[in-house]
């Protein structure tokens, strides 16, 4: 994950096989970063998550849709992060992981063929 677009498109041209994401600027458009994350043939967009919305649904679905994912960065209230969890969100950053850990429960194990994490 970056903010800068050529570091990502370096990164992804150096190893095509590591997802790799963009972390859009607070105020900066989902759509607009939907967008390049499609035509540059990477795996998500984050958002801030204030610009997320309180209702992701919409922009998971249209992520869904173009076959790419939506994360967000920093969540560290554990009510919002069930929230984003429920709603189908691929990941989010947080400065709290035991928070988040507390939140969430813990991980999937590998015998978990198909679980979220």
């Amino acid at each position: 994950m970056s903010f800068q677009e050529t570091v990502i498109d370096r990164v992804r041209e150096l190893a095509p096989d590591l997802p790799t994401g963009l972390l859009l600027v607070p105020g900066d458009s989902f759509e607009r970063g939907m967008k390049w994350v499609v035509e540059h043939g990477h795996a998500a967009v984050f958002p801030f998550d204030t610009d997320l919305g309180e209702d992701p649904m919409a922009n998971i679905a249209l992520a869904t849709a173009l076959n790419a994912r939506v994360g967000c960065y920093v969540v560290n209230d554990p009510e919002r992060m069930q929230h984003l969890a429920a709603a189908g969100l691929w990941g989010f950053v947080t400065d709290v992981p035991d928070v988040a850990r507390a939140a969430l429960g813990p991980p999937a194990s590998s015998t978990d063929a198909g679980a979220a994490g």
